[in-house]
């Protein structure tokens, strides 16, 4: 079964209707606080993360973001449009059909 993690602002609005999607098509998932130090250092030591969302200047990408447990992939573009869950490209991006 896919297991994902929402990295964001846990009480954020897409968060939680992030969160809702998720527990609607029974994924089972888990949220990572942006905030939090020991999350801020997981994701620093994920080269996948760092390759991606990393420079010299530092690391920057939009929230929230799903880490996809079964490949390690991190996905944020197109999971929001004008504010609102795009359920086609989540469907698609966690493999339910």
């Amino acid at each position: 079964m896919t297991k994902v993690q929402v990295i964001g602002i846990p009480n954020s609005k897409k968060v939680k209707e992030l969160v809702a999607f998720l527990k609607k098509n029974k994924i089972n998932h888990a949220i990572w606080s942006i905030d939090d130090s020991d999350i801020k250092r997981k994701l620093l030591d994920d080269s996948k993360f760092t390759e991606k969302y990393c420079d010299l200047a530092g690391c920057m990408s939009k929230l929230p973001m799903l880490r996809i447990d079964e490949t390690g992939e991190y996905v944020v573009d197109g999971l929001f449009k004008n504010d609102a869950l795009q359920d086609e490209v989540a469907r698609k991006v966690i493999g339910l059909k």
